[in-house]
């Protein structure tokens, strides 16, 4: 973006992250019923008129200026509490008027209790839980990776035991039910509080001023609109792209690359971009067991992120988080791969023109786009109490958050301010919903605990060096990860799990 816009994008590309409205939707074929679901207004990306009307049925209570404290942690960015209005910032205002009102409509204050790392806060939930404190938590929402690891110790409640919760409501994922429900039970939510969740999406991004003097790459957003943009179209696309900079004859981080990229998560983000889930559903509703379902897919996507990472010349791969968007926004690389959340913390000073486009397909057979959330997003829980009472408070108000949040965020700012000021074209806005609405919550991911084989991709590039050793560390390592996987379906009634 232009330096005259840097304001008005960084306050709209902040509102991006509380938009979360849009997660009503998952990367799933559209039935009937999802039809059916967006004619009502439910689970789209859309918002028709008199959102603001929608009723979330919530009974009123006085809860006698009682607090509502939520557990987060040091990369919680979900805006929870918020200081007065009024301060100029945009997001902030906006966050402090949607707590306002529902601390005015039921005598509550919401309080944000920042327990440190994730470890921390995790040590810090069991604990509490452990010890019969009721009193010191109401709800959960940090590290979704760190926080599913929370089930296997016993000290979770099922969202379905909840009072006053509605999934069918527009403000919650329906991912909440057909990826993260298993029996019935539900241990973490995607509601629209949890505004992270979006802002954590992955992406990449390319500079559209320095893309024009390349005349082979063609028009990215028709290329995309016209499912074109696969790997191989990608690949052939930044792979000779590389100029010496500092003419020491060195690849070095001075110099200007095709694509910047880091060997974290943004890496495994390929496994989902390619469509190859830990975890689906089948047509019966029924979760299955597919990560290895296919081994050669398997091993050809990995051998294609090799190919990244040390057979392209134009590509610069380091192991730092973000190293991809700091050289994009150094201008030091033509594309790059990282998530939502990177536009407002690594390119708010960027001063050319840039577009967002999803992760490609995996090739011209695959017929949607796909991406997941890092696990730094914020994940909804309900540990277990004993307090009655206190339940039907957190159900209340829990449902309010996510309700306000959708109908004080959505209409106002999404369609008007991100669709007609942020975008400079309409294909841009069109390109975000599409990365948004092409999210996977994958139950093997959110439940991984760093046990299972979520992190496969990046171990495997970062320790392989340039070999391909999926066969021989899956191997290695198929017991304990499916063991780790068997004692969290055991939670959810699944004692005697198919993992063939």
């Amino acid at each position: 973006m232009k330096k005259t816009n840097l304001k008005l994008l960084s306050a709209v590309l902040s509102l991006l992250i509380l938009l979360s409205a849009v997660l009503t939707s998952c990367a799933e074929g559209e039935t009937d019923d999802d039809k059916d679901d967006k004619e009502n207004g439910k689970n789209s990306g859309e918002i028709e008129s008199g959102t603001s009307e929608l009723s979330d049925e919530l009974p009123e209570r006085d809860f006698k200026n009682e607090e509502f404290i939520v557990i987060t942690s040091d990369d919680t960015i979900d805006y929870v509490d918020v200081e007065k209005g009024d301060t100029g910032n945009l997001i902030e205002d906006t966050a402090y008027m949607r707590n306002l009102t529902v601390e005015e409509r039921f005598n509550i204050e919401i309080v944000s209790n920042n327990r440190g790392t994730y470890d921390e806060a995790f040590a810090y939930v069991q604990t509490q839980v452990q010890a019969g404190d009721s009193d010191s938590i109401d709800l959960v929402m940090y590290h979704v990776v760190s926080a599913g690891g929370l089930v296997i110790n016993d000290v979770l409640l099922s969202w379905s035991e909840v009072p006053y919760v509605n999934f069918d409501k527009p403000w919650w994922s329906s991912c909440t039910v057909d990826d993260l429900t298993v029996n019935g039970i539900c241990y973490i939510a995607i509601g629209d509080y949890a505004t992270s969740a979006i802002s954590k999406t992955y992406c990449m991004f390319y500079d559209k001023e320095v893309a024009k003097n390349y005349t082979h790459i063609g028009n990215l957003y028709e290329i995309v609109d016209n499912m074109e943009w696969t790997y191989d179209y990608m690949y052939s696309t930044i792979a000779n792209i590389y100029t010496d900079n500092n003419g020491n004859n060195q690849k070095d981080e001075y110099d200007f690359y095709g694509l910047a990229m880091d060997q974290r998560s943004n890496i495994d983000a390929f496994l989902w971009a390619f469509d190859n889930p830990i975890f689906s559903k089948n047509a019966a509703g029924e979760l299955e067991y597919t990560y290895y379902r296919n081994p050669d897919k398997l091993t050809d996507i990995i051998d294609k992120v090799i190919a990244l990472c040390y057979n392209a010349e134009g590509v610069y791969s380091d192991m730092e988080h973000s190293a991809g968007t700091l050289m994009f926004s150094s201008y030091n690389a033509l594309f790059a791969t990282g998530n939502l959340h990177n536009a407002i913390v690594d390119l708010a000073d960027f001063e050319n023109e840039y577009g967002i486009l999803p992760y490609p397909l995996y090739d011209s057979n695959q017929k949607e786009y796909y991406t997941m959330v890092d696990g730094s997003h914020s994940a909804m829980l309900v540990t277990k109490l004993p307090d009655e009472s206190q339940l039907e408070k957190i159900g209340i108000v829990t449902e309010a958050l996510c309700a306000e949040t959708h109908k004080q965020f959505l209409p106002q700012y999404y369609d008007v301010a991100l669709k007609f000021k942020y975008a400079s074209s309409e294909q841009d806005a069109a390109m975000i919903d599409l990365i948004v609405n092409s999210r996977k919550f994958d139950f093997g991911y959110v439940y991984d605990g760093w046990k299972g084989v979520s992190f496969f991709i990046e171990k495997i590039v970062q320790q392989g060096k340039g070999q391909n050793t999926i066969a021989r560390t899956y191997k290695s390592t198929q017991k304990s990860a499916q063991r780790h996987y068997q004692n969290v379906l055991e939670k959810f009634g699944a004692s005697n799990f198919d993992f063939n």
